[in-house]
């Protein structure tokens, strides 16, 4: 899934990717829903037979809000249910909490830019920010 979600989000030629029954999770599924945000070439994307998750569908869905040129999303025979925990339970609507985050996962690595990016856009909301343990901004 990271290898896959960082080629949409530098792909400018490939309009189809099937990786049906690859065994993708939610954290795979975040990491493409990341990429697709950015992607302006990929027309179908079909994930047959994953087990994606409750949030990895969420994520997907997001994604498909920001992404206009995606025409076909395969979901047949993905599991919805049985969430794994992980960096895809992040939501960004909902983001207060404590976060203990290894940023060499790309997963984690993705929550900690998209916590860094609202911190950018409401600085006001963050509140007793720490950074290994050491007060931060």
């Amino acid at each position: 899934g990271t290898a896959m979600g960082e080629m949409l989000y530098q792909n400018t030629g490939l309009i189809e990717l099937d990786l049906s029954n690859c065994r993708l999770g939610p954290d795979s599924a975040m990491l493409l829903a990341e990429g697709l945000k950015n992607n302006f070439t990929l027309i179908s994307l079909i994930l047959h037979g994953n087990p994606l998750g409750d949030d990895g569908g969420r994520h997907l869905m997001i994604a498909l809000a920001e992404n206009t040129v995606l025409t076909k999303l395969g979901l047949q025979g993905c599991s919805f249910t049985g969430v794994i925990k992980g960096a895809a339970t992040f939501d960004h609507h909902n983001p207060d909490g404590h976060y203990k985050l290894n940023l060499s996962k790309p997963g984690e690595y993705s929550v900690a830019l998209q916590l860094v990016n609202l911190g950018r856009h409401n600085p006001s909301s963050w509140n007793n920010i720490s950074l290994d343990a050491r007060s931060f901004g």
